[in-house]
């Protein structure tokens, strides 16, 4: 755990980590956890793997439920160590640019419920470059993903019309 001066943060400050994988997420949330600001989100974009935020095992000794705001481990003296802050918000988005990767609607659907279970704020930014196909039609600008791609592979497509058109409000225009 990071050694923290109470009080060396104004009110005002929110803190964030940004964080696309699980090993991020079991590395860096217990440092966020651990400064004393009033607000702590975590921006998940690029979302590049499943990530579970209920609960984070720190060597073996230790978890840390961060939607909860829980710990659960002894100190050195076999004392409960003091329950960290929960998060406060959690943002979810897909990767942008011409080699961005898809990301899965299955790994956005389960941070979703999980942030819903634990009554944290929960954010879908945007797709990024690839977003579900259902919705455009086959000749649409832009890469888009058929199916799921963590199950469904096979079934993702790309098409080479980068970058796609928006107007200033992020609608997409017709050609």
């Amino acid at each position: 755990m990071v050694a923290i001066i109470p009080g060396w943060l104004p009110d005002n400050v929110w803190l964030g980590a940004t964080i696309t994988s699980q090993i991020e997420a079991d590395r860096d949330i217990p440092k966020l956890l651990a400064v004393p600001v009033r607000v702590r989100f975590l921006s998940m974009e690029p979302l590049l793997g499943p990530v579970d935020l209920t609960v984070i095992d720190i060597n073996g000794d230790c978890e840390i439920y961060p939607l909860l705001g829980t710990t659960q481990c002894v100190n050195e003296e076999h004392e409960p160590a003091p329950d960290l802050p929960a998060l406060d918000w959690v943002i979810v988005g897909g990767e942008s640019g011409p080699s961005a990767r898809p990301m899965s609607i299955q790994w956005a659907r389960e941070l979703r419920d999980q942030c819903v279970n634990a009554g944290v704020p929960f954010l879908f930014k945007h797709w990024g470059e690839w977003a579900p196909a259902g919705s455009y039609t086959s000749e649409a600008p832009g890469k888009f993903a058929f199916g799921d791609f963590e199950h469904e592979r096979e079934r993702f497509v790309r098409s080479e019309h980068y970058p796609r058109p928006f107007t200033a409000f992020g609608a997409r225009l017709h050609p």
